[in-house]
This record gives structure tokens, sequence and C-alpha cells, in this order.
């Protein structure tokens, strides 16, 4: 059990601790907006696992988990330039990032922001093995959720009948 700042994370620190082959068998829990029950189609499924250890730490402290995909039908999107210094990597930074406000699609209540992992704009992201422009579907894309602007709404259908160990 972990306890910061007075909150229980049992089910973080579960999922966290579990073995990569027991993950399928935990159930997937959908989410909807916490002010208003909004159906988000935010799936635990989707959650970015590999942020291990001290970084998992920040997150929790910061009360936001990460996502790898979300439904963005379900969001209003608000474009922003965020001016403060980020890190790419150990040794590259930039100053300007574009991110998105996600919003609630009911309520216009803030859910969280996303960005492109490595930094870059999307429309500047090409894929190592050629030379082919972003999508606009795929790429590093990852969603930042507040904790707090959350509830879950049901177990998947999907895993629902899943056996525990």
């Amino acid at each position: 059990m972990l306890d910061l700042e007075g909150e229980t994370y049992e089910d973080d620190v579960l999922y966290q601790q579990l073995p990569s082959s027991s993950l399928s068998r935990i159930p997937h829990v959908d989410y909807s907006c916490g002010s208003c029950g909004y159906e988000l189609n935010l799936n635990s499924g989707n959650r970015n696992a590999s942020i291990t250890g001290c970084q998992y730490a920040k997150s929790i402290k910061r009360r936001t988990i990460s996502f790898y995909s979300v439904d963005e039908s379900k969001f209003v999107q608000i474009q922003q330039l965020r001016c403060k210094p980020y890190f790419t990597s150990k040794h590259s930074w930039g100053l300007f990032q574009p991110t998105t406000k996600l919003l609630c699609g009911k309520c216009r209540k803030l859910i969280g922001v996303s960005y492109n992992e490595n930094g870059k704009s999307p429309g500047s992201s090409f894929r190592s093995y050629d030379s082919t422009p972003w999508d606009g579907m795929s790429g590093n894309r990852i969603y930042d959720i507040k904790i707090t602007s959350l509830q879950p709404s049901q177990l998947s259908e999907k895993s629902a009948s899943a056996s525990f160990i």
C-alpha cells in the first residue's frame, strides 16, 4: 500500500508490482468524468504501465496517470504552446512544447493534457525507417489524465469474466 499525502493507492501499487504475465488477468476499468459522469471511453488497459519506481511515485504525487491512447472524440481539445523547459533526453531539451488541454465533452471540466513524447510537433515527426510524415493517428502521443477528474464507471466486459489468482 502506498500512502502519499494521506491517500491510499492500493490499486496502482498492485498494478505496478504484478509481473507482466499477470497484468492480462487484472480487470480493466472504464472511466467517466468525475464531475458529470460523462462516459469518456477511457480504459485502464491503455495505461502507460512502463513508468516505474521514482518516476511512478512522482506521477502519483502530481495526481496524474499516463495513457497511450484515448478516444479523442469524447474530449474538447484546446491547443496551447507551453513556455516551460522540458527534457527529451539527458542532453536534449526544449523551451516551447505544444500541448493540448483535454476537457470533458459534456461539462468542459479539465480532465488532463496531451503532448508528444519526443517533444516535436506532430507534423514534424517522421518514422525512422522511412520518410513518411506523421499520419495524425499514430505516434508517440502521451495523455496525462488527472486522477481527481475521473471516476470508475464499470469493469470492461472483456475482463469481467477473467479469473484472479
